[in-house]
């Protein structure tokens, strides 16, 4: 029998991984909504992990955080 694993993704420990990195780098809430196309409370709720981590939000965090460490 085959069994499928399901990934177990801790959305909480991944929202203050990013949550970090934003500090980090001195960037607001505020900021990373406006430079990444949502409203600051998104960001909030992902951070404190009362939101689930889609791709497409984990893909704008990346490219963002990219580019920043690139310029």
């Amino acid at each position: 029998m085959y069994y499928k694993t399901k990934q177990v993704i801790d959305h909480k420990r991944t929202g203050e991984h990013w949550r970090a990195i934003r500090l980090s780098l001195g960037i607001t809430q505020r900021q990373l909504a406006e430079a990444i196309g949502c409203r600051p409370s998104y960001i909030s709720d992902l951070e404190l992990g009362r939101r689930s981590w889609s791709n497409a939000a984990e893909h704008r965090f990346k490219s963002y955080f990219n580019a920043r460490k690139a310029g």
